[in-house]
C-alpha cells in the first residue's frame, strides 16, 4: 500500500495540525510540529525516547503505539513512551481529531521528514510520495517563494533562504545554504521565508524528488532507495566521527572499526539480494530499520560523550504528603532545574521509614509518610535526577529535639571521644560524631546504606561529613580504644593532644585516613575491614539488587587539615580513579 499525502504550503505552514481524514474508519494524515519537544497549543507532537515520560498537561489527549506500530492505549497525558515505540501527543483540535481516529489494535507510523504521522487499519509501509506546490523555474526567488532552478552553475540567490541539492538521478544529496553550485543533470529547489521553512520541515538527504514544471508541483517520495542511501550516510558518518576520535584520542580497542566494516558487508549483502530480485522492497525495509537500530546501540558507544549541565537545588525536605512533594518538584522543574539533593538524614532521624528495631530513626514530624520515595518518584516523572545528600559520620546534635531517639542515645560507644575520653565538645560544640576509626561504627554505617541503595532508586549517593569533629579551643578528636591501640602498635605510644610533638603529622595522618570511605565499583555489596596504618571501610556502590549510581563527595580543604576536614584524601582517591 502507497500512501499519498498531499499538503498545501499556507496550510502546512499556518495550521500547526493538517489533517486528511479523521474518521475512525479512514486512514488519517496529521501534520507533525515537533519531535521531544514542548506541545503547544492545537499542535501534534511524537515523543520517541523509549520509557520516558513525555511530561504533558492534563490539556492534550496522548496515543501509544509500539515497537510493531500497533496502537495499545490511548488517552490520558504525560505517558510513558513504550520501549521501540512513541507516543503521538495533541493538544485542542489536534487532541479532537486524534480522539476520533486513534483505536487501540490500528496502526501508525510516523515520518521525520515530511514531519507527518499516519493512522490506517492496515500495516503501514515506511514508504510514501508527498506533493507540494511551487512558485515557478529558474525564475527569482521573491518573498516566501519555493523556486527550482535547473540551469549551469550556481542559483545566485542570497543568504535569506535554503536550499535542497538534487542530483541526476533525483535524489537530494544535500539540504541547506543559498547560492549552491547545481548539480550536473540535477536541480536546486530554493525557498526563502516561508518557504524555506517547508523545505526544512520536509526535505533530507536520501530523498527523491522530482518536478512538473506545468502543474508546478513537486513530488518528495521515500523509497526504498532512499533507505539505502541513509544506511550507507549513517555507516559513512559513523565512519568519520571514529577516525576523529582515534586521531585525537588514539583509541585502544580498535574492534569497534572491525564491527563497523562487519555491518558494511552485512548491508551490502542484503541490498545485492533485493537487486537480485530474491527479497522484496518490504524485505529489505525491514531489515535497515533493525540495522540502523543495532549499528547506532553497537558503533555509538564509542562516540565521544556530549556535556552535560547540572542545574540542581539542594534543600532540607520537611513535606509531609505527596501533593506538598509535588508542588515543589514541578516548581523547581519549571524553573529549569533538572536535579534536586535532598538532605535525606538531618535532625538525628532519616526522611524515610526505617525498619523495625534499626538504631537510626524516621524523623517522627514525617508521620511515616516516605519522602525519599515521594521525591524519586515525582523528580523521575519529569525527566530529573534525584540525589541523596547524606551526611556520613555527622548523625545529629546533642540538643537536637529529637535526641532522645537518635542513635547516640542508644550507642554511645560508637562516637568520637576526644583526648579527655568526652563524647563532646565542653567549649559549646553539640556535634555528634560516630568515630571513623570505629569498626563497630562503620559496620552500621553500611547497614544503613545497604538499605538505602536496594530499597531506593536514586541516581546519586553525595556524602558530606566524612571527617572528625572540626577541633575546640581545647580538645582535640579520635582518641578511640581502636585508633589508640593500632597507632600504639606502628609507634610504640598512645597518641596525646600535642601539637609540637614530632609525630602529630603522624597522628594527624592516621586519623585522616581512617575516615575515608572509600568506593569500590563491583557487582555485589561487598564489606570488609582492614587495619595496618589504618581503619578502611570498602563500601559497594552498586550492589546486585540495586541500579547503577553514581557517587559524589564534598571536596575542600588544604592536606594540612586532613584529619579534621579530610575531603583532601578523597581527592587524592579520586585523581587515583580509586573513587
Amino acid at each position: 500500500m502507497k500512501k499519498r499525502i498531499s499538503l498545501i504550503i499556507a496550510l502546512c505552514l499556518l495550521v500547526p495540525s493538517l489533517v486528511l481524514g479523521a474518521n475512525a474508519d479512514e486512514d488519517a494524515t496529521f501534520a507533525v510540529a515537533g519531535f521531544n519537544t514542548y506541545r503547544s497549543a492545537d499542535s501534534i507532537i511524537i515523543y520517541n525516547q523509549s520509557g520516558e515520560y513525555t511530561q504533558t498537561n492534563q490539556w492534550g489527549y496522548e496515543v501509544c503505539v509500539d515497537s510493531d506500530g500497533v496502537i495499545v492505549s490511548v488517552g490520558g497525558n504525560n505517558r510513558q513512551v513504550p520501549v521501540g515505540g512513541f507516543v503521538i501527543s495533541g493538544h485542542g483540535t489536534a487532541a479532537a481529531e486524534l480522539r476520533a481516529c486513534a483505536k487501540v489494535g490500528r496502526h501508525a507510523r510516523y515520518f521525520e521528514k515530511p514531519a507527518t504521522v499516519i493512522i490506517s487499519d492496515s500495516f503501514i509501509p515506511p514508504f510514501f510520495t508527498a506533493e507540494y506546490p511551487f512558485n515557478g523555474v529558474n525564475t527569482i526567488r521573491r518573498q516566501d517563494y519555493i523556486v527550482v532552478y535547473n540551469w549551469s552553475g550556481s542559483t545566485n540567490t542570497n543568504q535569506w533562504g535554503y536550499e535542497v541539492c538534487v542530483d541526476s538521478q533525483g535524489t537530494v544529496i544535500s539540504v541547506g545554504g543559498n547560492n549552491n553550485a547545481i548539480p550536473e543533470g540535477g536541480f536546486v529547489v530554493s525557498g526563502h521565508g516561508d518557504g524555506a521553512d517547508l523545505l526544512q520541515l520536509v526535505m533530507t538527504p536520501g530523498l527523491h524528488v522530482e518536478y512538473d514544471a506545468e502543474k508546478l508541483i513537486l513530488s518528495v517520495s521515500y523509497t526504498i532507495e532512499s533507505m539505502i542511501f541513509n544506511a550507507c550516510s549513517a555507516l559513512d558518518t559513523h565512519r568519520e566521527t571514529l577516525d576523529s576520535l582515534n586521531a585525537r584520542f588514539a583509541l585502544e580497542d580498535e574492534s569497534v572499526f572491525r564491527t563497523l566494516e562487519t555491518y558494511s558487508a552485512e548491508l551490502d549483502s542484503e541490498v545485492k539480494k533485493y537487486r537480485d530480485g530474491r527479497i522484496t522492497a518490504l524485505e529489505l525495509a525491514e531489515f535497515i530499520a533493525g540495522f540502523r537500530r543495532r549499528l547506532d546501540s553497537d558503533v555509538s558507544q564509542s562516540d565521544e560523550s556530549l556535556p552535560f549541565e547540572y542545574r540542581g537545588v539542594w534543600l532540607r525536605p520537611r513535606e509531609t504528603s505527596r501533593a506538598a512533594v509535588h508542588e515543589v518538584v514541578t516548581r523547581l522543574h519549571d524553573m529549569g532545574v533538572n536535579m534536586i539533593s535532598i538532605e535525606t538524614q538531618y535532625a538525628c532521624c532519616t526522611v524515610f521509614p526505617m525498619p523495625e528495631g534499626s538504631l537510626i530513626q524516621q524523623n517522627p514530624s514525617f508521620k511515616g509518610f516516605d519522602a525519599l520515595q515521594a521525591y524519586i518518584e515525582e523528580c523521575h516523572a519529569l525527566g530529573m535526577e534525584l540525589h541523596c545528600w547524606m551526611p556520613v559520620y555527622y548523625l545529629g546534635s546533642s540538643d537536637s529535639v529529637n535526641a532522645d531517639i537518635a542513635v547516640f542515645a542508644k550507642r554511645l560507644d560508637l562516637f568520637a571521644r576526644n583526648q579527655d575520653n568526652n563524647y563532646y565538645d565542653e567549649d559549646g560544640g553539640s556535634f555528634m560524631m560516630l568515630d571513623p576509626s570505629n569498626p563497630d561504627a562503620k559496620a552500621f554505617l553500611l547497614e544503613f546504606y545497604e538499605y538505602l541503595l536496594t530499597n531506593y532508586d536514586i541516581d546519586c549517593l553525595q556524602l558530606d561529613y566524612i571527617r572528625y569533629i572540626g577541633p575546640g579551643a581545647k580538645y582535640d578528636w579520635g582518641y578511640h580504644t581502636c585508633a589508640a591501640e593500632t597507632f600504639k602498635a606502628k609507634y610504640g605510644f598512645y597518641p596525646t593532644y600535642d601539637q609540637s610533638a614530632p609525630w602529630w603529622n603522624d597522628w594527624m595522618n592516621f586519623t585522616g585516613d581512617a575516615s575515608v570511605i572509600r568506593m569500590v565499583f563491583s557487582p555485589s555489596f561487598s564489606r570488609a575491614f582492614t587495619s595496618n596504618s589504618q581503619v578502611r571501610c570498602i563500601l559497594s556502590a552498586v550492589p546486585a539488587a540495586c541500579p547503577l549510581i553514581s557517587t559524589a563527595a564534598s571536596v575542600s580543604s588544604p592536606w594540612q587539615r586532613r584529619r579534621t576536614a579530610p575531603h583532601a584524601s578523597i581527592s587524592a582517591e579520586t585523581r587515583k580513579s580509586r573513587l
